[in-house]
């Protein structure tokens, strides 16, 4: 069973509000389409990484980039009643266009986050997931920040998102040696294949420690865009069927 672990990026300055005199003046929204990187491909083309915290996402695109980051498959019609009631969706896109022409030859679903909302105060982050190919470039730290960025823009000032450590990850282990620690066999694993987003800690780890480490890994990463996990002793709960 996947654990899941509640996180929280709270402002914890208190204010008194009062009454404004005047009107206050709308603060200007962020861009909807932000291009992240731009780069020369080997062919000629020019790809795009295109963050957007709008806009439609095709249900299959979602599905097959589920697949490259092993998440088990959802019913469709599920998934895009959830795009549908999501309060934000965020996407990256790899857009590529060809040298000596106009307009887009291909444009790739490569990662996804989406937010819930009372549309007032809280918001929680779901569903973050980068292309295995594009891991390791820092676009999932890019998309989590932009779409804070975006949340704090329409004035949510509680975010709270849940990280899993089975969900998040898919990894394929090689051991490489072993040794003895205090009478214990401990294996030196090397993680060859991390679908996720060059977090540190993850490198090595040991095979008795090892759902411990990633776990860690995970928190520790969301803890690096200013999460706090189970601030004052706050914790996540979720109710299962017992049946």
């Amino acid at each position: 069973m996947a654990a899941a672990y509640s996180v929280f990026l709270k402002n914890n300055t208190t204010q008194v509000i009062e009454p404004p005199s005047s009107p206050p003046e709308e603060e200007e929204p962020l861009p909807q389409e932000i291009v992240l990187s731009e780069k020369v491909q080997p062919d000629g083309s020019i790809e795009q990484i295109l963050f957007a915290s709008g806009g439609d996402v095709d249900v299959y695109d979602l599905q097959a980039l589920s697949d490259k980051v092993g998440w088990p498959r959802r019913p469709p019609s599920k998934v895009a009643a959830a795009l549908k009631n999501s309060y934000m969706v965020a996407t990256l896109h790899s857009i590529r266009r060809s040298s000596d022409a106009e307009g887009i030859d291909k444009k790739e679903l490569i990662g996804l986050a989406r937010a819930t909302s009372d549309h007032a105060f809280n918001a929680t982050i779901w569903d973050v997931l980068v292309d295995p190919t594009y891991q390791g470039q820092g676009l999932g730290k890019a998309l989590v920040e932009q779409m804070i960025r975006a949340l704090l823009q329409k004035d949510i000032g509680n975010i709270t998102l849940f990280a899993d450590s089975q969900g998040q990850f898919k990894f394929t282990l090689v051991a490489r040696s072993y040794t003895f620690e205090d009478g214990v066999l401990v294996f030196q694993l090397g993680v060859t294949r991390v679908l996720d987003l060059g977090f540190p800690g993850a490198n090595q780890c040991t095979v008795i420690n090892f759902a411990c480490s990633i776990v860690i890994a995970v928190v520790e990463f969301y803890r690096n865009l200013g999460f706090q996990p189970d601030p004052e002793g706050i914790k996540g709960m979720f109710w299962y069927p017992r049946y």
